[in-house]
């Protein structure tokens, strides 16, 4: 449907010349609305040809809005001009305002056929380095188009055949891109050097052929805020309701590559990738270098996300299932397994990208040995935990944990603890940790006037934590104060110490204070009942 509110002013007496002269024509608002969607395409009209001429030099629309089922598109402060001459159409746009930008564009149009085109369009951001700008040619059956983008992250450019009125309008398409630098584009994302060259034809009446060839001129880590990946390759076939990706090479520089396939469909995309030698510390300096073999799937739409993993090195295992929907990710389930019989890690949670972005995490550790990941002690631990809290305005959380039959050093190992914790406090915190005759205590809050946090060791053999250290701690502290610069007060006992039978200390009793903080000066009593010093 239309709705306009015109005040038109013309000149009737040009009639009798057979022309039509509008002086001018006024448009408050103009509202085109598809109710119901093209099944076929259009078809070139028989003729353009009028038995007269008309010229309307300036016609405005304040607003027009086009509507169909899913979208709304707003056009604004629409300035123009038309002529119809013996045997074409002009057309003079001054002005046109969209989310995208100010546009302008001159165009002439045959009114017969083939009906000869030449145009040329700008579309420009206010107060932006933004620009657009195409030129077009040929005639309605066949259409030259070339057309530039220029940006602060980045230029484009584009060379075209179209045929307006098949099927699938696109006839060929080469695309070129350079000089694409992400972190420019949008604050967060990583530096790069992206070039990018696109080219597609048409295959028949509806098929589609091509290929897509991107590439990083500075890759690196996501550590030293760049972009790990040196080159994406693909090839692609199909139709506008099945494309299928084929030939996938994803070199991830130093991280390893992925090769796969992939399809697109009901404006779904999926991919499927394999690797051999996927290295972490290629994505992340901090990451352990490793080689990881495995597979990864991908399901996205304009809605949502999903990643499914299958990763393996040496004996270890990753089973990773996420989602991404209504502005939450989903941690479905991620588990690392050592080996068919040595343990495994399984976590599942949420977190929210909106509002206060809470967040929930929990997880079980079953008959981890650290010996497995590394030069660590041997143990078995078996534990559950979890986490929930929120992101901001404030960072805060509260955390659980208990830990059942497992050993550590061959010696039995418990605890069990909770502990709510933000930037400035601690609180609800009550936390026990018992290996052997060794016991470590965590109670109270600290951050607020009147809280206090007490802490107690009791640690009746020290040769459970390490062969060379051997002896007797038993200790209590308290803390109190800014969870900045606590004000701590405490008081020890040591009997039979010694550490690799270089350093022994009998008995020693202390006791002190630091009322400014860590760093603040200590109040130390100490009473020793033997000798302190190296044997």
């Amino acid at each position: 449907g239309v709705q306009t509110c015109a005040l038109p002013i013309w000149a009737p007496g040009a009639l009798f010349k057979q022309h039509i002269q509008l002086t001018r024509l006024s448009l408050q608002e103009l509202s085109i609305i598809e109710t119901r969607p093209a099944t076929e395409p259009a078809k070139l009209p028989a003729t353009l040809h009028l038995p007269l001429t008309f010229t309307a030099p300036a016609i405005t629309l304040d607003r027009v809005v086009l509507r169909r089922a899913d979208a709304e598109y707003v056009l604004r402060d629409i300035d123009l001009g038309v002529d119809k001459t013996a045997d074409s159409y002009q057309l003079h746009l001054r002005n046109i305002a969209s989310e995208w930008g100010n546009g302008k564009a001159e165009m002439v149009l045959g009114d017969t056929r083939p009906y000869t085109v030449t145009a040329h369009a700008t579309l420009q951001q206010k107060d932006s380095a933004y620009r657009a700008e195409a030129d077009a040619s040929g005639s309605l059956e066949e259409l030259l188009l070339n057309a530039t983008l220029k940006t602060p992250s980045g230029q484009a450019a584009l060379k075209a055949t179209l045929t307006p009125f098949e099927k699938i309008p696109l006839a060929t398409a080469h695309i070129t891109a350079d000089g694409i630098n992400p972190a420019r584009h949008r604050k967060g994302l990583p530096e790069a050097d992206l070039s990018a060259v696109i080219a597609v034809a048409r295959q028949g009446t509806d098929g589609l052929q091509g290929s897509i060839i991107v590439q990083n001129n500075a890759p690196g880590t996501l550590d030293q805020s760049r972009l790990p990946l040196r080159e994406l390759t693909l090839q692609f076939s199909g139709n506008l309701d099945q494309l299928d990706l084929q030939a996938i090479r994803l070199n991830l520089d130093n991280a390893g590559n992925f090769n796969g396939e992939g399809q697109v469909m009901n404006k779904q995309l999926e991919l499927k990738l394999s690797t051999t030698n996927f290295n972490p510390r290629g994505v992340h300096r901090n990451l352990r270098r490793m080689r990881v073999a495995g597979n990864i799937r991908l399901q996205a739409d304009t809605k949502s996300q999903a990643l499914l993993a299958d990763l393996r090195y040496q004996k270890f295992k990753l089973h990773l299932d996420a989602r991404h929907q209504d502005e939450v990710i989903e941690l479905r389930k991620a588990t690392i397994q050592a080996g068919a019989t040595s343990g495994s890690l399984t976590l599942h949670g949420q977190l929210a990208l909106q509002g206060r972005k809470q967040f929930q995490l929990a997880g079980k550790l079953q008959k981890i040995n650290p010996a497995n990941f590394g030069n660590y002690p041997l143990a078995g631990i078996n534990a559950s935990f979890s986490a929930a809290g929120q992101l901001a305005p404030q960072p805060q959380a509260t955390l659980k944990f208990a830990v059942t039959d497992s050993h550590f050093l061959q010696q039995p190992l418990t605890g069990e603890g909770k502990l709510s914790v933000s930037a400035t406090r601690i609180w609800n915190s009550d936390m026990m940790l018992q290996l052997a005759r060794n016991q470590l205590e965590l109670k109270g809050a600290l951050g607020n006037p009147g809280d206090r946090l007490d802490l107690r060791i009791a640690a009746d053999n020290l040769a459970m934590l390490d062969p060379e250290l051997s002896g007797q701690v038993h200790a209590t502290a308290s803390l109190t104060g800014r969870l900045a610069e606590p004000a701590t007060h405490f008081d020890a006992q040591l009997s039979n110490l010694s550490w690799r039978k270089d350093y022994r200390i009998a008995s020693l009793h202390a006791s002190g204070q630091m009322d400014q903080g860590l760093d603040g000066p200590l109040a130390l009593d100490r009473s020793e009942e033997r000798r302190v010093g190296k044997e």
